[in-house]
């Protein structure tokens, strides 16, 4: 973080930047004067040449090369870490105190925003001297993950790496030890620069080091590790400030070179398909450098856009004016790959868009514009709220609602491409429960397909009537139920598990099945029961599963939604179209509501417990509303998706690739 590579300890690090401060003035006068002519000569032979997507900004309305975009945050921060959690983007920096003759903070603050220009300073969250009995100075370079329902907070503090805890990403964070989690001198490298990448599969690695760079696998506590198990990273010239994310199955190392107060400080990468290496050094580094007036670029962390392929670098250079290698700002820049997954040479006048306004991406009529990568089309056939399930015979089955809504329809696959219908396998009017719906000509929505304990399940939904007004809709009065195949196969026959009576009231009915082999029955906006052993009935008064915390927005709810739970109730998953799944201990809750521009979207929430509490909700996936998920051969997870926006076609079945990367964030991306 802060030393140069060739300052191996505190001692030496002292002694030069003590001779530093006492000639600075003469020496920086001349080399400012030197760097700026040579920057400037550079930019004029360049600016005329064709840069492709880092062509300079200056010549097409940007910032010139004399004149920087502001920093990101005010004040002095540097080393950034920025991180996306409970639907809000956070910066966690160095804090620069005005000490001109060394990096001397004692405590950590953090920002928040929105959109990613208007930043909230949420004020101390971890002071050394009041939180920490091991160390008092030297508050450095800190990173954030989270994980098992809380928030992991790794840090420097007096040349050692310790960990803090809290319930929420803006703090305030308890020391989780006591103790350090990497001790100083422990190690061949200076213990600072902790960084926590979490892998799709939520193991979590531990980089850290300067001069020498160390990865281990955290423990599942997030607060431990085997030291026998540490490696060394060797195959990078690596000084300090890594940072790791993986993009299409790559593994991406980004690291600073040279002197934290040097004005060549800047930005390499590497890549590899391990977490442990080895990485190759990339052709064309470094991707991120010093540019006309604005110097010592580096120290970077990078994010992804959620539910976008589009990324923003954050990182720290000279204070402008007059700033130094202690007096530095946080900026923002975007980050771009070519098509073979190379970044691009970063633009230090590049500006980034704010978003809170809906992307023009969100407005375009083709899946392949950045909203919906990799989301293909299974069929040219009307097809709502699609339901897919792997069979025991390893064939893939379909179904949905149908047009007319007479039944159920399933269709199965070998490959997820062709696809062969089987017809329609039931029709409602058996069960007695169904007659009161059927007089009143009410059609059958939302069935899903499920294979549990060896043989086929389809859930059904038929909406409401009203006993005084049969013209009415009333959600209140919908019902829900369950078919069992008795044959074992898909296309039956079905049985109807509880003929006599609804199984669920309201409408929208999924199968949810744990790892001990329990299974849930869930319905409407997040309500779930558990089944009898033998799934004849429910075994339990139902729960309503609810986040935890409300979203008051009502930009973020359907219009329906006050009809369906009262003006003043916006705690719910989504007012339709719940469905749950399990990934490495976490539960995700799934529903349906309306975002931003009344779009038609997938919210999440999630929980380390079935019954909850669940986290605060997020738009995961937009436009994707009434989706489940699924895992194919190759563990890549997909969603299913029916375009009810007309975006890019309208009632027409297809599957989107999503991930679950760190934080365990869902968002939607393209599988290699």
């Amino acid at each position: 973080m802060e030393l140069s590579i060739t300052h191996q300890n505190e001692q030496q690090h002292r002694h030069f930047s003590s001779w530093w401060f006492l000639f600075s003035p003469f020496l920086w006068l001349v080399l400012m004067m030197f760097t700026n002519e040579l920057s400037a000569k550079t930019y004029s032979t360049d600016k005329n040449q064709k840069n492709g997507p880092n062509k300079d900004r200056s010549q097409t309305g940007g910032s010139s090369i004399n004149q920087a975009p502001p920093a990101a945050l005010p004040g002095l921060n540097a080393d950034p870490h920025i991180a996306f959690f409970e639907g809000k983007y956070f910066i966690y920096p160095t804090t620069d105190d005005g000490n001109i003759d060394y990096w001397s903070s004692t405590s950590f603050r953090c920002w928040s925003s929105e959109n990613l220009k208007d930043w909230k300073n949420e004020g101390i969250i971890l002071d050394l001297p009041r939180d920490i009995t091991w160390a008092k100075d030297k508050a450095w370079a800190p990173c954030i993950a989270g994980a098992n329902g809380k928030y992991y907070f790794y840090f420097s503090a007096g040349q050692q790496i310790g960990v803090a805890e809290s319930d929420r990403p803006q703090g305030p964070f308890k020391d989780a030890l006591g103790k350090p989690l990497v001790n100083k001198d422990s190690y061949d490298t200076q213990v600072i620069d902790p960084m926590v990448f979490t892998d799709d599969d939520q193991v979590s690695y531990l980089y850290f080091g300067s001069g020498n760079l160390n990865v281990v696998k955290l423990n599942s506590n997030m607060i431990s590790f085997d030291a026998s198990s540490v490696k060394k990273i060797s195959s990078v010239p690596f000084a300090e400030g890594m940072f790791v994310f993986k993009r299409r199955g790559i593994y991406y190392l980004m690291f600073s070179r040279f002197g934290t107060d040097s004005p060549d400080y800047s930005v390499w990468y590497a890549t590899s398909t391990s977490p442990f290496g080895p990485f190759i050094l990339a052709a064309n580094n470094p991707v991120l450098r010093q540019k006309g007036i604005i110097k010592g670029t580096g120290h970077n962390s990078v994010i992804q856009i959620p539910g976008r392929d589009e990324w923003v670098i954050a990182y720290h250079r000279f204070r402008i004016p007059n700033g130094n290698g202690f007096h530095r700002e946080t900026c923002l820049s975007p980050m771009r790959f070519d098509d073979n997954g190379q970044i691009h040479k970063v633009d230090v006048f590049d500006t980034i868009p704010s978003q809170t306004a809906t992307p023009p991406e969100t407005k375009l009529q083709a899946p392949d514009k950045g909203v919906l990568p990799g989301l293909r089309k299974l069929m040219d056939i009307y097809l709502r709220d699609p339901s897919i399930c792997r069979g025991g015979d390893h064939w893939w089955y379909l179904t949905g609602t149908i047009n007319p809504p007479e039944g159920i329809q399933v269709w199965k696959s070998k490959d997820l491409i062709s696809w062969e219908s089987l017809g329609i396998v039931w029709k409602p009017g058996n069960s007695p429960w169904h007659k009161p719906y059927l007089q009143q000509g009410r059609p059958l929505w939302a069935p899903e397909i499920h294979f549990i304990r060896g043989t086929f399940w389809l859930t059904y939904s038929m909406p409401g009537w009203d006993a005084n007004d049969p013209s009415r809709f009333n959600p209140a009065n919908s019902g829900c139920g369950l078919l069992k195949s008795t044959s074992g196969k898909p296309e039956g026959p079905y049985s109807d598990v509880q003929p006599d009576e609804r199984l669920g009231d309201e409408i929208d009915a999924s199968l949810f099945q744990d790892d001990d082999d329990s299974v849930y029955y869930l319905w409407h906006s997040g309500k779930i029961a558990k089944m009898k052993p033998d799934m004849s009935g429910l075994a339990e008064p139902y729960h309503w599963l609810k986040p935890a915390v409300a979203d008051p927005d009502p930009q973020h709810h359907s219009g329906l939604c006050p009809k369906i739970f009262g003006k003043d109730s916006l705690t719910h998953i989504g007012y339709e179209g719940v469905f749950m799944f399990k990934s490495n201990g976490l539960y995700y809750l799934c529903g349906s509501d309306r975002g931003e521009g009344g779009r038609y979207s997938c919210y999440i929430s999630t929980s380390r417990s079935i019954y909850g509490p669940y986290s605060k909700r997020y738009e995961a996936l937009p436009y994707c509303g009434h989706n489940m998920f699924f895992q194919d051969d190759n563990a890549h997870r997909w969603s299913t998706f029916f375009g009810q926006d007309g975006i890019p076609w309208h009632e027409q079945p297809g599957i989107l690739p999503v991930t679950i990367g760190a934080d365990n964030i869902v968002c939607s991306g393209k599988k290699k």
